[in-house]
C-alpha cells in the first residue's frame, strides 16, 4: 500500500517562518545583551585570532592601554606586550590551541604612551559552530596600584624589621646577663620573670626574622647552602627541641626511616619547627602531635608528615594558608597570635627545593601537613 505524503499548509509555513524570525530576533537581543556587558565592564575585554591579531576591543580596553578601537583592532596583540615578555604571548597561544584556559596570569603590559602597567590576565578559548578553536577572549584587570601597594608594605616591613632587630638583640643580651647573675643568687621569683622576658624577647626576634625572610624572598635574594645530611637525624633534633619547650604535648615519631637529602640544612629546620609549633599552637585540647619520616614508593623523595588532634582547617581556607598574611578565621579568634605568614615561608622553602607542602584537614578533628623533598637532589 502506497504511503500518503503528508500535505504542507500554508499555515504551516507560516507559523514556521514565524518561529524562525523569533529565533533570529532572540538571538539579536542576546547579542545585544551581550555587546552592552562588554562594552560596559570595568576590565579590557579583547578578542584574538591563534595569529596574535586584535578582533575587538571594548571601552575600558581603550582606557586601560591608550589605543583606541580604530588604532587597536586588526593589529597584532604583541604591541602592548614588553619587548622582553613578547614570549609570553607564544606560550598564551599554545595554550589557547590546546583548550587550556589561563585564569589570573599575573604579568606587565605596555600603554600607548609607554607606560608599564600591571595586570592580571584570564583567557579563554573562542570555538566556532563546529567546535574548532579559532582564538582567544581576554579579560585583562589593571592590579597597578594593588601591586605599588604591596611594594610599598614590603618596603616598610624591611626597614621596620632591621630597625627593630638591633635593639631587640641588645635587650636579649642584657636579659641573658641579669638571667645568669640572678641565677647565681638563687633568686628563683626574679630568674622567673626574666626567663618570661627571654621568651617574650625569643617571639618578637621569630617575628621579625619572618619578616625579613618574607621581604628578602619578594625580591629573590634568600640564600640557600645546600649539603647532604641525614633527614631523619635533624627530624629527631627539632622534634627532641621543641620538646623540650612544651610541657602540654607530647611529641611522638610514630615512623621513622633513615634517609639522606640535599639541602639547605637550616631551612628545612625552619619548617619543622613552624609545623611543630603551629600543631601544638592550634591544638590546645589535646597531648599529642605525630610525625613520621619515610620515603614514597620510589625511593626518589623524602616524606615528613606532623600531624595533629586539634581543631582543623575547614576546606575553604585549606588552598590559601600557605598565601602570604592568610590567617584562618576560626583561629584568629582563639588567644594565639601571628602574622600569617610561617606558612607561607615554609612553601616558598620547599619550592626553592624543587618539593612541596601540603595540607589534609577535617574540621574539628586535625590536620596532617606533609612535606616533599628530592632525596639526594645534588643538582
Amino acid at each position: 500500500m502506497a504511503s500518503q505524503a503528508k500535505k504542507i499548509t500554508y499555515t504551516d509555513i507560516t507559523e514556521s517562518q514565524q518561529a524562525k524570525d523569533i529565533s533570529y530576533q532572540q538571538s539579536l537581543e542576546e547579542k545585544a545583551l551581550l555587546a552592552a556587558i562588554v562594552d560596559s565592564s570595568d576590565d579590557a575585554i579583547i578578542s584574538k585570532t591563534l595569529d596574535s591579531i586584535i578582533m575587538t576591543w571594548n571601552h575600558a580596553a581603550e582606557e586601560m592601554f591608550g589605543y583606541t578601537a580604530a588604532e587597536a583592532i586588526g593589529k597584532p596583540i604583541t604591541m602592548i606586550v614588553p619587548p622582553e615578555l613578547q614570549h609570553e604571548e607564544v606560550e598564551i597561544i599554545k595554550k589557547l590551541k590546546a583548550g587550556i584556559r589561563i585564569r589570573h596570569y599575573e604579568t606587565i603590559r605596555v600603554r600607548k604612551d609607554k607606560k608599564r602597567i600591571d595586570v592580571s590576565l584570564s583567557i579563554s578559548p573562542i570555538k566556532d559552530s563546529e567546535g574548532r578553536i579559532i582564538g582567544g577572549a581576554k579579560i585583562a584587570r589593571d592590579i597597578s596600584e594593588q601591586k605599588a601597594e604591596e611594594r610599598r608594605k614590603d618596603e616598610f616591613i624591611s626597614m621596620a624589621s632591621h630597625e627593630l632587630k638591633t635593639p631587640i638583640t641588645s635587650l636579649k643580651g642584657f636579659t641573658q646577663v641579669l638571667l645568669r647573675r640572678f641565677k647565681q643568687q638563687d633568686d628563683e621569683n626574679t630568674v622567673h620573670l626574666l626567663s618570661r622576658m627571654n621568651w617574650q624577647l625569643d617571639k618578637i626576634t621569630k617575628r621579625i626574622n619572618e619578616m625579613l625572610d618574607v621581604s628578602v624572598m619578594e625580591n629573590g635574594h634568600l640564600e640557600y647552602h645546600k649539603e647532604l645530611f641525614a633527614l631523619d637525624t635533624l627530624v629527631q633534633e627539632v622534634v627532641e627541641a621543641v620538646q623540650e619547650t612544651t610541657q602540654t604535648h607530647q611529641i611522638m615519631i610514630e615512623n621513622q626511616v633513615p634517609v639522606q637529602v640535599f639541602a639547605d640544612k637550616d631551612r628545612i629546620e625552619q619548617v619543622m619547627m613552624n609545623l611543630l609549633t603551629n600543631a601544638i599552637k592550634y591544638s590546645p585540647q589535646v597531648d599529642r602531635v605525630l610525625v613520621r619520616v619515610e620515603t614514597d614508593t620510589t625511593g626518589e623523595n623524602a616524606i615528613i608528615q606532623v600531624q595533629d588532634f586539634g581543631s582543623g582547617i575547614a576546606r575553604v581556607h585549606q588552598r590559601k594558608i600557605f598565601q602570604r598574611f592568610y590567617r584562618v578565621s576560626e583561629q584568629k579568634k582563639q588567644t594565639s597570635s601571628g602574622l600569617g605568614i610561617g606558612l607561607y615561608i615554609c612553601d616558598e622553602i620547599m619550592k626553592r627545593h624543587g618539593g612541596q607542602i601540603k595540607v589534609k584537614s577535617e574540621h574539628g578533628k586535625g590536620s596532617t601537613f606533609t612535606v616533599i623533598l628530592p632525596c639526594q637532589d645534588d643538582n
